[in-house]
Parts: C-alpha cells; sequence; structure tokens
C-alpha cells in the first residue's frame, strides 16, 4: 500500500515543474498565455488520484487473495472465468498464481475510471467494508470536513479537470477563444485538497 502512495506523491511533485516553468514564464513574457501549465497541473492531480485508487484496489485485493487481508462482499463477487479458475486451480506456485489474479484485475478495472466521489467508493468497497466511507474518510482529512462538502469539492474538481481535458476549457467555440480563468492559487489549493484526501484514504485503508 505505501508504494502506491509513494506513487502518488511521486506524480504530483512531478507537476512542480509545470508551475515552475508558468511562475517563470509568466514573469518575463506575460504577454504570453501560460496558463495551460497550470490546467495540465490540474489534470494531472486527478490522474495521480485516479492511479491510486487502481493501485490500492489492485494491491488490496491480491492481499485478499493471499490471505493477508479481510475479504469484503464486492470482492467475493468478482467475476473471473472458467480458464482463469483453472489455471490457478492448476498452478502450485503462489507467485504464479498471484500474477493470474492481478491480470483479472487489471483486465476488468483497466478501463475504468476512479474520480468521482461514488466511483471511488464503489472501487475501495473491493477491499473496505464500510457502509460510511466518506464519513470516515473526511473525518480525516484536515479540519475535519463534512463528508458532504468533501464530495462536492471533488465533484467540482473533476467537472473543471473534464472541461478542460475534453472541452479546451473553453467559455464558448468562437475564435478566438475565450476561456476560463485559471490561476495559480487554485490549482494549489486542488493539489493540496488531492494530497489531504489521497493520504486520508490511504490511512483508512492501509490499518484494516
Amino acid at each position: 500500500m505505501r508504494r502506491a502512495l509513494n506513487l502518488f506523491n511521486a506524480l504530483i511533485d512531478s507537476s512542480e515543474n509545470a508551475k515552475n516553468i508558468y511562475i517563470y514564464m509568466h514573469g518575463i513574457t506575460p504577454l504570453i498565455d501560460s496558463t495551460d501549465l497550470l490546467r495540465w497541473q490540474w489534470v494531472q492531480a486527478v490522474s495521480a488520484l485516479d492511479k491510486f485508487i487502481h493501485d490500492i484496489v489492485r494491491i488490496g485485493m491480491i492481499e485478499i487473495f493471499n490471505g493477508q487481508r479481510s475479504s469484503t462482499a464486492k470482492y467475493n463477487n468478482f467475476m473471473i472465468n472458467l480458464e482463469t479458475l483453472n489455471q490457478i486451480i492448476s498452478s502450485t506456485d503462489i507467485v504464479e498464481r498471484t500474477q493470474i489474479i492481478e491480470q483479472q484485475i487489471f483486465h476488468q478495472n483497466g478501463y475504468k475510471s476512479f474520480q468521482s466521489p461514488s466511483s471511488i467508493s464503489d472501487a475501495l468497497a473491493y477491499i473496505w467494508d464500510d457502509n460510511h466511507k466518506w464519513q470516515t474518510i473526511s473525518s480525516k482529512m484536515l479540519g475535519t470536513p463534512e463528508a458532504n462538502d468533501v464530495k462536492t469539492q471533488l465533484n467540482n474538481i473533476i467537472l473543471r479537470r473534464n472541461q478542460i481535458v475534453h472541452e479546451g476549457d473553453c467559455l464558448s467555440d468562437t475564435v478566438p477563444l475565450e476561456r476560463q480563468i485559471i490561476e495559480d492559487e487554485d490549482v494549489d489549493s486542488t493539489i493540496t485538497f488531492i494530497k489531504d484526501l489521497t493520504k486520508s484514504i490511504y490511512d483508512c485503508i492501509a490499518i484494516v
């Protein structure tokens, strides 16, 4: 689990390069629009969260498979085909069996996006039986915000991420472009929130 958190932090830290370039460019050539560097940071932060959820779910499910973590109802309903089942049964090598089940997790979850509150909660159900996940997660965040406030803020972050990725962050389809304003302070607060959220999720599932 710790590896997944370390990788998340590394991805977030790498985005600092874009911030430094933005600060430099904005300082010497303010007439040139370099705000796409800020938008890239926003997208990168959400992507890092998405990958973190994928990683901890995969790791947690393998831990359950190997008897290192308690199973959950959703884990017990994870579907594998008969060919895969036969491969697992016929193998006496725990490493090989682990690789087989890991490939199935990749196959079934790899195309999914774990960014929104509902999708994150659904993904965590594979490894964490808690009927009030967001209340538990929010209780470990800085300032212990209300669960609904955390979900609303995350939804707003994802909405802006989708506007950047799918709509060019444009307010209209006219030329010249009219784009939504983005400030470095907005990006900083978004990254701070996502880092806090990710660490809280880690604290919840790492002690189970």
